[in-house]
């Protein structure tokens, strides 16, 4: 919204919804917000704040953009492990010592990191994925489309074999990603093409490949 001084008035503005009029009565800075405060208490950085308001307005973009990507067989696709970790960001009553010890979590496995421990053993050890995680956090096969996060499915397809990605973080999980083979034209199989028809409905917010295939597992 552009930067109107208080008690200043606008023209109709149009929206899906109509037309509106709008009014600015008083303006408060994000750290006079309650949710913020606590937030901020607790050692939450106001730089995480904004990533996931970031996020949160960027999820709709990201849906639509996977939806208009169409998957042909065969394709581009990467075999991929990943590490899980849940951090599901608090709301104003919610537990933001579970949330800080998961953070903690997620910073004891970017020293493993720097420490060049194999991105296997740090899987087995860590990732809360109880599908993958004694496989070393092998997912399996991805083809384009599969994954709503443009910019996640972008730097797994630009990165070469044996890369991991950079840490990736939303509302829910921090995930890290080890790029294990490429197939420039690999065929889908019948249940790469059931997932990413799941990704594809529009009634279903599939953020991650990973959510839709547990879900056809069953």
């Amino acid at each position: 919204m552009p930067r109107w001084r208080c008690r200043s008035a606008r023209c109709p503005v149009k929206t899906q919804f109509g037309y509106h009029i709008l009014q600015v009565k008083e303006r408060r800075g994000p750290g006079e917000n309650e949710f913020v405060k606590r937030a901020l208490s607790y050692g939450i950085s106001a730089d995480e704040i904004k990533s996931r308001a970031r996020y949160e307005l960027l999820r709709q973009e990201y849906t639509k953009r996977a939806k208009e990507s169409a998957v042909q067989s065969p394709t581009e696709q990467v075999r991929v492990a990943w590490i899980q970790v849940a951090t599901p960001f608090p709301t104003a009553s919610g537990d933001f010592q579970t949330y800080s010890d998961q953070l903690k979590k997620v910073a004891d496995i970017q020293k493993e990191f720097e420490k060049g421990t194999d991105f296997a053993e740090i899987a087995k050890r860590f990732s809360e994925d109880t599908d993958t995680k004694e496989k070393g956090g092998e997912l399996g096969w991805f083809a384009r489309g599969m994954l709503t996060q443009i910019d996640l499915e972008k730097e797994i397809f630009t990165l070469d074999v044996g890369l991991r990605t950079i840490q990736h973080s939303d509302r829910s999980t921090t995930v890290w990603y080890k790029i294990l083979e490429k197939d420039p034209a690999r065929a889908l199989d019948d249940d790469q093409k059931l997932r990413w028809a799941l990704v594809s409905v529009p009634s279903i917010s599939f953020y991650r490949y990973q959510i839709s295939f547990k879900l056809v597992k069953g």
